[in-house]
């Protein structure tokens, strides 16, 4: 069966089960809004103000080659981090608190990304999506702590949540795992060929 997984609102409540395991690392019950100012500030690598707040709300832009199937087409669009829960009951019912995907997709090890030199948070503004998880996990620090605290990104930390809404039929703290998701969401326009991307990182590697 499919996870139930949302996106937490800022007034999401999350217990985790060890101090260890949030990034924040300030007390073990947490807003998620207090996890993300600690992002937003930790990705605030760049000399761009912004950035740190583009990557966690409206999402930067960018463009995408999904190397899947033969596919060798780029794609505008934009790529955005969330923090989101899955429970580990699947009979809870939150089909309120399910929000419309609107064309977010989640990213995989075979993608590469071009983004704007004032928004990337790499070494470069041509990374694989395996380069992007690397910089997020030291930005974040949480590159070499224990296994908890690396899985944030991957299989997710186990914690327990305080949703308030309705759907949840006052089931109270629910029992799941918190990750954070890398997503992309198309502009739409037409694919770029593979061959006018390609131009862009033979330049980029050049300098």
């Amino acid at each position: 069966m499919k996870d139930k997984t949302v996106i937490l609102t800022e007034e999401s409540v999350i217990n985790f089960y060890h101090l260890s395991h949030t990034i924040s690392q300030q007390r073990t019950l947490s807003k998620i809004d207090d996890e993300y100012n600690v992002i937003r500030a930790r990705l605030s690598a760049t000399n761009s103000e912004s950035t740190k707040y583009k990557w966690l709300d409206e999402g930067i832009k960018c463009q995408l080659k999904q190397n899947l199937s033969g596919i060798k087409e780029w794609v505008d669009g934009r790529l955005r981090v969330s923090i989101q829960f899955s429970f580990l009951d699947k009979s809870i019912k939150i089909d309120d608190l399910l929000q419309e995907s609107e064309g977010w997709i989640e990213i995989n090890a075979n993608d590469v990304i071009v983004v704007d030199v004032e928004d990337t948070i790499t070494s470069t503004t041509f990374f694989t999506f395996n380069q992007l998880i690397q910089s997020l996990r030291s930005l974040l620090q949480i590159a070499d702590m224990s296994l908890y605290r690396y899985a944030w990104i991957g299989e997710g930390i186990p914690c327990k949540a305080l949703i308030s809404s309705a759907s949840l039929d006052g089931h109270g703290w629910c029992e799941g795992k918190i990750s954070l998701k890398i997503e992309f969401k198309a502009d739409g326009s037409a694919p770029k060929t593979d061959e006018s991307l390609d131009l862009i990182r033979n330049a980029i590697e050049a300098n």
